[in-house]
């Protein structure tokens, strides 16, 4: 147990020292009023508690172990394992319902048929005769240039 203690008052201090360094950094940067916004700040935040404390949950006021796990609240507090995963469940139903909804099976059958209609789309694979006049119509004008170049160079032999 005292062992226990002692590392738990090292950390405590080395999280101290830190947050004095970073308190130091940051009135240096700072102007002369550093010091005053550090302190208003300072009293208005609450610290976040250390692993292996007791806390009480934001949602439903439940007394749990704090984790390195623990997860935070929409006000800033602690959430116990249980409200926290029904947050999760909650975030990932919001994410859901604000995605893009894909066509059901009748809009997308009534798209394919329109398509089939119009010629765009061809249920397996297409004829050697299809494939052949789709790439005469997509080069239709190099076709034409290379017909009229043949003629040309016939009329120059």
């Amino acid at each position: 147990k005292k062992k226990r203690k002692r590392a738990e008052d090292k950390a405590r201090e080395k999280i101290k020292e830190g947050k004095n360094s970073k308190k130091s950094k940051k009135n240096k940067k700072g102007g002369p009023d550093g010091e005053e916004s550090d302190a208003a700040f300072d009293m208005y935040s609450k610290s976040k508690p250390l692993p292996g404390q007791l806390e009480n949950c934001e949602k439903c006021e439940k007394r749990f172990t704090v984790t390195p796990y623990s997860k935070t609240g929409p006000e800033g507090g602690l959430l116990c394992a249980k409200c926290s995963k029904e947050q999760e469940t909650q975030k990932k139903k919001d994410a859901k319902s604000t995605a893009k909804k894909q066509a059901g099976p009748r809009e997308k059958r009534r798209q394919t048929e329109s398509s089939k209609l119009d010629g765009i789309i061809l249920d397996g694979a297409l004829s050697l005769q299809d494939l052949c006049i789709r790439v005469s119509k997509s080069t239709h004008t190099s076709i034409c240039m290379i017909e009229y170049l043949t003629r040309t160079l016939d009329d120059c032999k």
